[in-house]
């Protein structure tokens, strides 16, 4: 029997998160929401925006963690496959 391998890469969603931060500031204020998942306002803020940590391109993965479970949302849909040629 043959195998088939593709290889693929996961990218994380910038949009995406920004958008579920935006959302979450529908019901909440940034000072609750950066209670809420322990970072300062300013992080709220720069991550509504998209903007993360110098060097990175993503948030903390346990505040990640924190903000998908508080939306309700699968992590894995935060993060986009692509083929990897």
């Amino acid at each position: 029997m043959a195998r088939y391998t593709k290889l693929v890469r996961w990218a994380f969603n910038g949009d995406l998160f920004a958008r579920s931060i935006v959302s979450l500031m529908d019901n909440f204020t940034i000072q609750e929401i950066a209670e809420l998942i322990g970072v300062s306002q300013a992080t709220i803020y720069h991550w509504s925006k998209g903007e993360y940590q110098a060097g990175f391109e993503h948030p903390n993965m346990s505040n990640f963690l924190i903000v998908c479970d508080q939306l309700d949302i699968d992590p894995r849909e935060m993060f986009l496959q692509e083929d990897v040629e």
